[in-house]
């Protein structure tokens, strides 16, 4: 075994976690099955935010491409995301994308009703 195959900064597996976690969000929405979708969003989030993984989980939200995936599973990240927005500097960005993209596909006032709360 050579030394450089020991990976000692945790970064790489952080990048490697948000990478495997989009994907697998990626491919469940693919399927259309927005319930399993979104207990493995939920699911996930949450034991990075009750872990206190911020930055992994800002990560994500920085990451999250709204053009693969529907509505419901864009307010699902950002019902998640919501009690902790203030620890999650990318979470602002995500909703104005989503804003932007929902706006395009639902208008307006659907929009606000549906995630006008969650800003």
């Amino acid at each position: 075994m050579h030394w450089k195959s020991i990976v000692t900064d945790p970064m790489p597996r952080s990048k490697a976690m948000m990478h495997t976690f989009l994907e697998e969000v990626y491919r469940l929405a693919a399927t259309n099955d927005i319930e399993g979708t979104t207990d493995y969003i939920f699911d996930q989030i949450d034991k990075l935010l009750c872990n206190g993984d911020f930055a992994v989980c800002d990560g994500i939200l920085k990451n999250l491409d709204v053009e693969r995936i529907p509505t419901t599973i864009m307010r699902s990240f950002l019902t998640i995301t919501a009690t902790a927005k203030t620890n999650l500097p990318s979470r602002g960005v995500l909703y104005q994308n989503i804003e932007h993209k929902m706006t395009v596909l639902k208008g307006e006032e659907k929009t606000r009703r549906i995630i006008g709360s969650l800003a």
